[in-house]
């Protein structure tokens, strides 16, 4: 095809009249290339001072990316009109036709390609208008690219005379049978659009799931990454994540701590009101303790201990964290309780035996400080 491009050139030229149609053909290229220029110039001036009022921080990549298509498809406009301005067989006027309505619907889709990307200026309006999350937006611009590339390749092989209802049909039929072999990865999918779209958490959030605890690490389409405390990293399927209970620490705004102090039986009265006052005074003092939810009460007589239980609740974010108050205070409780001399609890056990002075035993013994013979 290309050389009977070249011998209907040739033949064009050497008829009658035949340089001026060369020369004319060679001025539709020039100027077209010439408009090329402009137009890529002019679009860029304007597209950057759009850039500069819809999104700043764009970079000037996306701008060529978008522009691209535009320009090479000028210079293609006017390589098919110059090619079209010579008088050549018929076979090369329908192929030039055709190539250049398949090259036009390329363009097209790359241009749209680009528009589409997740950091062009549709994306990122999208993005502050309705709210969504950033891999949402990922999501949704693969996903769009990859319907209009689709799309584009078809309508570009439709131009050269092929009939695609067998080839949609038989892709009907293939997807049914994919779809049913991958239903899991599918599965994965939706329940990672269903996370996109509820954003029960985020990437850097605290949760809780019924198999593992930590920091989220990483969100993608298929599954999610949770770092544990002990920097152990899950990876759970989202199928499974969208299904199940999860308890997001890092917007709760506040968390509530329980702790309990066992003190010996042998501590006075007086001083263990002394200490449950001291309690409430420094909770009351703290800064990170909210005051109203405040509890210091006597909670039982253990097996061997008197059990004090401590609730008190401290607010979270902010660069707050809640080991860090929990650990102050226990700081202050073994403060509080050395200056009252009152003695923590451990399980113990008191051993009476009967006869112990028959075997020259004293009456109270203690199984802790000497062994049973």
């Amino acid at each position: 095809m290309i050389q009977e491009c070249l011998n209907g050139i040739n033949a064009a030229a050497g008829s009658e009249g035949g340089l001026s149609l060369v020369l004319g053909s060679f001025v539709i290229l020039v100027g077209f290339w010439l408009l090329s220029l402009l137009v890529a110039y002019f679009l860029t001036s304007w597209f950057r001072k759009l850039a500069k009022r819809l999104a700043p921080d764009m970079d000037s990549n996306s701008l060529n990316a978008f522009l691209k298509p535009i320009k090479l498809l000028l210079l293609t406009t006017g390589f098919y009109l110059a090619l079209v301005y010579l008088p050549l067989p018929a076979v090369i006027d329908s192929f030039a036709h055709r190539l250049y309505r398949s090259v036009v619907v390329l363009f097209l889709v790359w241009g749209i390609y680009n528009l589409l990307d997740n950091h062009s200026l549709l994306s990122d309006e999208a993005r502050q208008r309705y709210h969504l999350d950033n891999t949402l937006v990922i999501l949704f611009s693969r996903l769009a690219r990859f319907i209009v590339v689709v799309l584009g390749l078809l309508v570009a092989i439709r131009e050269w005379g092929y009939d695609l209802n067998g080839f949609i049909a038989g892709l009907g039929l293939g997807g049914l049978a994919i779809s049913l072999a991958a239903k899991d990865a599918l599965a994965n999918i939706v329940g990672g659009v269903v996370l996109f779209m509820e954003k029960p958490f985020s990437v850097g959030e605290w949760i809780t799931t019924p198999d593992s605890e930590g920091t989220v690490e990483e969100i993608s389409f298929r599954s999610t990454r949770i770092k544990t405390f002990s920097q152990a990293l899950v990876t759970i399927p989202n199928s499974m994540l969208s299904n199940a209970p999860i308890t997001n620490h890092s917007r709760l705004g506040r968390l509530r701590i329980d702790l309990q102090i066992g003190v010996t039986y042998n501590t006075p009265q007086e001083q263990l009101i002394k200490m449950i006052e001291g309690i409430k005074e420094l909770l009351q003092r703290h800064p990170d303790v909210i005051d109203e939810y405040t509890h210091v009460n006597l909670r039982q007589f253990g097996a061997s201990s008197i059990d004090v239980e401590v609730t008190f609740v401290t607010p979270l974010g902010e660069g707050r964290s809640f080991r860090a108050v929990r650990n102050d205070i226990h700081l202050k409780l073994m403060e509080l309780l050395r200056d009252l001399e009152i003695s923590l609890a451990f399980p113990t056990q008191t051993l009476y035996l009967h006869g112990a002075d028959k075997y020259g035993l004293t009456d109270n013994y203690d199984q802790q400080s000497r062994p049973i013979p």
